[in-house]
């Protein structure tokens, strides 16, 4: 049990050659012990040694049929991987897919991540130990049950060293490049260190990675992270990593990998990126605690400490000057002394604690209260009026929403104005019907916070319910720059800009799509289109080839149009074009 125990603890440090070693030595001493067959059969089937994995999987079976990870794995394996799955190959990676799938990975996917991989490689300097396998899973169960023996998990994708684990991207379940790519900086992160590097670390690396391939995929937390600080609650560098294994909700997640995100970015501007490739050299072999980060800033860890957060001040300085209630109204309510009665924001706290969990009734009490006893403070009577707007919002009473919300402004439009007030009264007036207050609002809000996806979404909407189909059209160009996760949206703002002869959208907005939908002939179609009509005449023959191997319907629009594109290129450009089109 104490090997099972530690090559589970070495595994949730992503040490898994260390973790199959201890597991196979308990194994050994013990032939009997369920436990120690099962997690050396997980590990090895992590590293990508599926054969031994697969013996000591039905080893561990024998020994304890009732395991249900150990049961869902050996299923998956014997029965529906072979049934279901075959494995493809390109230069330097290996995919297991569906065969429906094949023509996108091989066409879209692995081009894509082929080249990533070799941005990778010139810029850590080494060659990861191959091969680097994606198993693409169409079925989100067997997505899971490969990923942690069960069929249900809260994630996209999974690296475990050499072998990544996802869903297929034809799920268009989420941005496939952006997730895939993450992934794979986390081989290279991993490798040099020897498996060895602190989590936020590596999470910090295959953020930065993302947003610098695309900046689109860069992440828009600061509020959180605003209010994190504001609270006291943000982790040192040196504990950084505490923060992801003490997560336990989506929006403590969110925030340690934003705040990762953003110390790596800073730890890269201000000191380079060789030293912190040195720094994952020294991680592996053995440096461990502060004194990796103060070797790679040339100052204790406590004077790096500060200069980050004088860096996040600089960058967070526009909520210093607005109101942001969803953010300081969330301290940690402080118990009141004996014989003293709890004050206004006491009673807002506890009612917005009592409306998140569903318990109108309990934040109208609360809502009594506070009006009760907020005598005359400034920040007490904003605070009930904007609880009083919350109430008024999960009560679906639109007009009692405007009057509280409202009543925020008028306490001091200067200090109770922001973000937060002004997407409410947007919401509010979009429930009266009055759409020319609501953009009012809404643009308000941006001016406050260009950094969040929420008001143009909404603009999106009310643009299209009034036939303005330009302007829901740049609304949806700016929702897709802060949140590139819809394939509906991308795709939409492709054709609408088509159809308006917009080919700079379209050659902006195509890409993004196909980030998340990787096998639609008619965004290949529309861009290609763009590309022609921009004088990139060869591009967009491939496009267009593209196009009429996923079956666009109006293929023969798309054969005229390349017909003119061959004469102008002649015949060997145009197997040249054939070729980038199909070819792995």
């Amino acid at each position: 049990d104490l090997f099972a125990f530690v090559a589970e603890v070495l595994t949730r440090q992503r040490r898994y050659d260390q973790a199959r070693a201890v597991a196979e030595a308990g194994a050994t001493l013990d032939p009997t012990c369920a436990r120690c067959v099962s997690a050396a059969a997980t590990t090895l089937l992590r590293l990508g040694d599926e054969t031994r994995g697969l013996e000591a999987l039905r080893r561990a079976w024998k020994l304890d049929p009732y395991d249900a990870r150990t049961f869902n794995l050996l299923d998956l394996f014997e029965k529906v991987i072979p049934a279901r799955y075959e494995m493809v190959s390109t230069a330097h990676l290996r995919f297991r897919i569906e065969p429906a799938t094949r023509l996108a990975i091989e066409t879209v996917v692995a081009p894509f991540l082929e080249e990533t991989y070799a941005r990778y490689v010139a810029r850590y300097g080494f060659r990861p130990k191959g091969p680097i396998t994606f198993e693409l899973y169409g079925d989100p169960r067997h997505f899971a049950v490969r990923t942690v023996g069960l069929p249900a998990i809260g994630v996209s994708a999974v690296c475990f060293g050499r072998v990544i684990t996802s869903q297929a991207p034809t799920n268009h379940a989420f941005n496939w490049g952006m997730v895939l790519a993450h992934e794979l900086a986390h081989v290279f992160a991993i490798e040099l260190s020897r498996s060895r590097v602190p989590r936020w670390f590596t999470e910090g690396l295959s953020e930065v990675e993302t947003m610098r391939a695309r900046p689109e995929w860069a992440r828009h937390d600061d509020v959180a992270l605003w209010g994190a600080a504001k609270r006291g609650e943000l982790p040192p560098l040196t504990s950084l990593s505490d923060a992801f294994i003490d997560a336990r909700d989506g929006e403590a997640a969110v925030q340690a990998y934003s705040h990762a995100a953003l110390a790596v970015e800073f730890l890269e501007r201000r000191f380079g990126f060789p030293r912190l490739r040195a720094a994952l050299v020294s991680y592996g072999r053995g440096a461990r605690g502060p004194g990796v980060l103060e070797t790679l800033a040339g100052m204790s860890a406590a004077a790096l400490e500060r200069a980050f957060q004088e860096d996040l001040s600089r960058r967070f300085a526009r909520y210093d000057t607005q109101y942001v209630p969803t953010q300081t109204l969330r301290t940690p309510r402080k118990a009141p002394r004996l014989g003293t009665p709890p004050d206004a924001r006491d009673e807002v706290l506890g009612g917005l604690d009592a409306l998140a969990s569903g318990d109108v009734g309990g934040a109208t009490r609360a809502l009594a209260r506070a009006r009760a006893t907020h005598a005359g403070s400034r920040d007490a009577e904003a605070a009930v009026s904007f609880f009083a707007g919350e109430l008024a919002l999960a009560r679906r009473d639109a007009d009692a929403a405007v009057a509280a919300f409202t009543g925020v402004l008028e306490v001091d439009p200067k200090a109770y104005d922001g973000y937060d007030v002004r997407v409410r009264l947007a919401l509010a007036e979009i429930h009266r019907h009055a759409p020319a207050a609501a953009e009012a609002h809404l643009r308000r809000a941006i001016s406050f916070d260009d950094g969040r996806v929420e008001p143009h979404a909404l603009l999106a909407e009310l643009f299209a319910d009034q036939g303005r189909d330009a302007d829901r059209a740049t609304e949806l160009e700016a929702a897709l720059r802060l949140e590139p996760q819809s394939a509906e949206r991308a795709k939409e703002l492709v054709l609408a800009s088509a159809r308006a002869g917009r080919s700079a959208r379209v050659l902006w907005a195509a890409p993004v799509a196909t980030f998340i939908d990787p096998a639609d002939a008619e965004v290949f179609a529309a861009h290609g289109r763009a590309l022609a009509a921009t004088g990139q005449p060869a591009a967009a023959a491939t496009l267009l080839e593209r196009a009429l191997l996923f079956h666009a319907p109006d293929a023969p629009a798309l054969h005229r149009a390349l017909a003119d594109l061959y004469m102008k290129l002649g015949d060997r450009a145009r197997a040249e074009v054939h070729r980038a089109a199909v070819a792995p």
